[in-house]
């Protein structure tokens, strides 16, 4: 049997899964073990991950970092 388990934290999420012979980190499409916590519109579509973190730059206003701490707040809250 395996276990899946997601980390998400403020600025990166980790993916872990739990089998017979341990624990194995899922490395991600850069093979890093860390993904960035990141999520970027664009005019047709949606980045997440590490192609959010190269958009992070040019695309500033339409990205969302530190997701955690926003997760639960209302629409209209001032912070």
């Amino acid at each position: 049997m395996s276990v899946v388990g997601i980390d998400f934290g403020n600025l990166q999420s980790v993916i872990a899964v739990a089998r017979n012979r341990g624990i194995d980190v899922i490395c991600n499409e850069v093979s890093n073990r860390f993904t960035p916590t990141l999520v970027s519109f664009g005019p047709k579509q949606r980045y997440l991950g590490e192609t959010a973190k190269t958009q992070e730059i040019s695309n500033f206003k339409n990205t969302v970092s530190s997701l955690k701490r926003i997760v639960g707040r209302t629409f209209a809250d001032k912070e």
